[in-house]
């Protein structure tokens, strides 16, 4: 079991005062071992890291202390790296692989951190959002927040095989609302030359979806081929039917 190797480095990691108990971290590797990530040194195997998480309705101390699966916050609780391998990009290797690993799994991360961290996470993408009302330990900590990676598909329209036609991302289902902003780093982040976002209209039937188009520079009223890889995303998801796409134009 991992459980003593991370509670040895939780408690080298954080004050008394601030440290997960060896209850919460067991609890947090049995509900949500999905949300846990753990480094290991190359030659000897020896735990040199960890990120762990939970899913919550709502980033507030109560709704940390336990698991909701579907929930829409991914709460990162722990980021912990062994004393002789910090200050070598173990923790920006994890986190931004925590990151990767979680694609689609809420809509975005928060966490707490110290002012002298802060760059940390800054520089892997988190927006600091001020001081948190959020009591842990004597000490203040800052609240920071990262809009998660959603799932996507990628299908080619106008083409019969592997690596014919013309590809487009679908994002399905996006966090709701998804800022403009962000699905214009998506697309460009997803390099391809459209990518749309596709979502229940909420004042619609359930085979009615509102529909957006993004270049990896831009926002565009309509594409064709987007169109029609968002229609065969649709329909291999539902089974078949009459599907509607509501543009905008």
């Amino acid at each position: 079991s991992l459980l003593p190797s991370i509670t040895s480095l939780e408690r080298r990691s954080y004050p008394a005062s601030e440290a997960a108990s060896p209850s919460s971290l067991s609890y947090r590797l049995s509900n949500a071992p999905s949300h846990f990530l753990s480094a290991s040194h190359p030659d000897t195997g020896e735990l040199i890291g960890f990120v762990c998480g939970t899913l919550c309705s709502a980033f507030t101390a109560e709704s940390m202390s336990v698991h909701e699966p579907g929930g829409a916050v991914l709460a990162v609780h722990s980021v912990c790296v062994d004393e002789r391998s910090r200050r070598k990009g173990v923790a920006t290797k994890m986190i931004r692989e925590y990151l990767r690993r979680c694609v689609g799994e809420a809509g975005e991360v928060r966490l707490l951190a110290k002012a002298n961290l802060l760059k940390l996470y800054t520089n892997a993408g988190f927006t600091i959002d001020g001081l948190s009302p959020i009591v842990h330990g004597p000490s203040p900590w800052f609240s920071l927040s990262l809009p998660l990676l959603p799932r996507y598909e990628v299908h080619n329209s106008f083409g019969s095989g592997l690596l014919t036609g013309n590809p487009a991302c679908v994002v399905m289902d996006a966090p709701n609302p998804l800022p403009a902003s962000a699905m214009q780093e998506y697309a460009a982040e997803f390099g391809l030359s459209e990518t749309c976002y596709v979502s229940h209209a909420p004042d619609a039937t359930d085979h009615a979806y509102d529909i957006r188009y993004f270049t990896p520079t831009t926002e565009i009223a309509l594409c064709g081929h987007a169109t029609l890889a968002a229609a065969r995303a649709v329909v291999e998801r539902e089974g078949g039917g009459t599907v509607t796409f509501r543009t905008g134009v």
